[in-house]
């Protein structure tokens, strides 16, 4: 099947963030109708990364053993992939997107689900929350899972307060720095880029680092 075509025809795309809002999802993708709730097994909604334009985390889907994401199916017409592609970023890899097995109306779909590509937990802003929990309220899907990664995410960032800046991303392919904070309950080290200080050397939480350092933070699991 050629390109041409597989655009041509109708996609299946599993909702859990901003796009379960009715408004945004009917700007983003004219036509587009709501397939029904369903349900990603195995998976758990977090906040991740920082996003400038929703000055904030946005949402994403983690697996996770003996969870459950709710969410809305979206029936997509023809070339509609394409543009909600535009929107996630999924040229930049902001997003990726795959294809998994969603629960709906008693059986199983393929269908497509975005999955952020940033790793970090950085609370969402009020508004971009608030985006997610009307798309809830609308469907009569249960808030507490979007909740629940929302008070994760504040906790993480208690534990390691983000440093942005309005700066571009700077980082450095030589004498790069690398750290990485541990605790007994965290699994998974992953990097976090942090924007490039006035001066050099510069002190993050007490330690001097390189302009542009690459710090290794932890990435939370809660039991």
């Amino acid at each position: 099947m050629t390109m041409a075509t597989y655009t041509q025809q109708p996609q299946l795309v599993f909702a859990y963030g901003s796009n379960l809002n009715v408004a945004q999802m009917k700007s983003r993708v004219p036509g587009c109708q709501s397939f029904g709730v369903a349900t990603l097994p195995g998976n758990s909604m977090a906040f991740v990364g920082h996003s400038r334009a929703r000055g904030g985390g946005v949402a994403t889907i983690e697996e996770m053993p003996e969870t459950i994401v709710e969410g809305v199916v979206w029936l997509l017409p023809a070339y509609g992939i394409l543009w909600l592609d535009l929107y996630e970023g999924t040229a930049s890899q902001a997003y990726t997107r795959q294809v998994e097995t969603a629960h709906i109306h008693g059986t199983v779909a393929d269908v497509w689900v975005y999955r952020a590509s940033a790793r970090y937990l950085t609370p969402p802003s009020k508004r971009y929350l608030k985006t997610i929990l009307d798309g809830a309220q609308h469907h009569g899907i249960d808030p507490q899972g979007v909740l629940s990664a929302y008070d994760r995410a504040r906790k993480a960032e208690a534990v390691w307060p983000n440093t942005y800046s309005p700066s571009p991303w700077a980082t450095i392919t030589r004498g790069v720095e690398h750290r990485t904070w541990t605790a007994p309950e965290i699994k998974h080290p992953v990097t976090k880029h942090i924007p490039a200080p006035a001066r050099s050397p510069d002190v993050y939480r007490g330690r001097k680092v390189t302009v542009g350092a690459q710090i290794a933070l932890p990435f939370p699991k809660t039991p």
